[in-house]
């Protein structure tokens, strides 16, 4: 698995006005635009390949993204994740080149997003078991 980490052009008001899909088939109920744009991914992309946003800012969105090296390099991952945000938000892609960040790094994101309540907590479990991030967690732990 590699991970990353990348800064996206777009804020949540852009994403609930101009989204093409319907937000509330993925859990738009609480005017958070962005836990629906999680679901969306986590329901749409292959099991190699995984992307949520972790934290809004002024100036962007902060996302993190995954991948099974045997199956991906960066700019393949990239450009299927980027493909979905044009198509389904009207989003245009990353403000600079992915970075890649470390598992521990990638952890942190996750939970700074379940902190916001980004992605849900059955979301988390799914993320780990359907990229194989809980098996090397474990050996990590041990």
């Amino acid at each position: 698995m590699r991970y990353y980490t990348v800064k996206i052009n777009s804020s949540s008001e852009y994403i609930a006005v101009n989204a093409i899909t319907r937000l509330k088939q993925y859990g738009y109920y609480d005017n958070n635009a962005l836990c629906p744009v999680n679901s969306f991914f986590h329901q749409n992309l292959k099991n190699d390949l995984f992307f949520f946003i972790y934290r809004e800012e002024e100036n962007g969105l902060y996302a993190g993204m995954a991948f099974d090296e045997k199956v991906y390099d960066v700019d393949s991952a990239s450009e299927e994740i980027c493909d979905y945000l044009k198509s389904e938000f009207e989003i245009d892609g990353w403000k600079h080149r992915p970075v890649e960040c470390t598992m521990l790094q990638f952890d942190d994101m996750i939970m700074e997003a379940k902190r916001r309540d980004l992605i849900s907590y059955e979301g988390i479990f799914s993320l780990f078991f359907g990229c194989g991030w809980m098996r090397k967690r474990k050996l990590l732990l041990v």
